[in-house]
């Protein structure tokens, strides 16, 4: 019993000194991260002085690697959630400092895998959709778009969907790299633009006042009429006109500038529908 007592009060002793620095302590200073991965080991710093005594501790789900009694010390992430990270910096003569930080320990992180998809398939000349797939599809992170000679952006490059401006005689190529917020790593995908056979071309796109609307071959659509139709993102007409080979001029410039549909219709059937962009 008398020994179980003095154990009790070397035990108090000790807390009660541990706790009375860490009140009279200023505050260190200590670098790292605030979040590490389930499994990951990172290094934590704290400020240096001459002939100074260290010791770092761990809470939660964080376990030190190796010496805890340096400047810098190694934590590994054990068990998902959080815990903290405390350094006590202590020298005869000198005040002691002391600090604790919480960090969050995250499950570990997946790579995604990224394609391109188009959506859907053009005509040469047309303004065509990629949408960038990703594997799982929550990942996030940055993207990064490059379209080869043949294609033309329109608008960023860095969103998760990709318009691009086609030529009436190239094919061109897509490449993505989307920077994953797992580890900052990158993932590439490459892909080349695909064309319907659609025997017309519509320019200039984006357009301000004349659209151009005309036969690509010398065919029976480069010398029967058609009609042309513009549609919003309503699904309302809001331009159509009867056109062929030789007047093939609309005037769109009293449209609102926005995105809307342009839709040919030869003897009652649609042969070609494209986005157009009216600025």
């Amino acid at each position: 019993m008398k020994k179980i007592s003095i154990h009790l009060l070397v035990t108090f002793f000790m807390l009660t000194s541990y706790n009375n620095l860490f009140s009279q302590c200023t505050s260190c200073s200590l670098s790292g991260p605030s979040e590490i991965n389930l499994n990951q080991t990172r290094t934590f710093s704290t400020s240096t002085l001459s002939g100074a005594n260290y010791f770092w501790s761990t809470t939660g789900g964080l376990t030190i690697v190796g010496s805890n009694t340096s400047s810098s010390v190694s934590v590994k992430g054990t068990t998902a959630g959080s815990g903290k990270i405390c350094v006590t910096r202590y020298k005869n003569g000198s005040e002691p400092c002391c600090y604790c930080r919480t960090i969050n320990i995250k499950p570990p992180c997946t790579v995604p895998s990224v394609s391109i998809a188009q959506e859907p398939f053009g005509c040469q000349g047309d303004v065509l959709t990629f949408n960038a797939v990703l594997n799982p599809s929550n990942a996030s992170g940055s993207y990064n778009w490059n379209v080869s000679s043949g294609g033309t952006i329109i608008g960023s490059n860095s969103n998760k969907t990709l318009n691009v401006q086609s030529s009436t005689s190239f094919g061109f190529s897509i490449s993505l790299t989307f920077t994953s917020t797992c580890n900052n790593t990158q993932v590439n995908a490459f892909t080349l633009a695909q064309f319907l056979d659609c025997g017309f071309v519509i320019s200039p796109n984006p357009s301000s006042d004349m659209l151009i609307v005309q036969p690509t071959t010398e065919n029976d659509k480069a010398t029967k009429p058609y009609s042309v139709e513009v549609i919003d993102q309503n699904g309302e007409v809001q331009l159509k006109a009867k056109v062929n080979k030789d007047n093939n001029q609309i005037d769109i410039s009293n449209l609102p500038n926005d995105l809307y549909f342009v839709r040919v219709v030869m003897n009652g059937k649609v042969i070609k529908t494209t986005k157009l962009i009216k600025k």
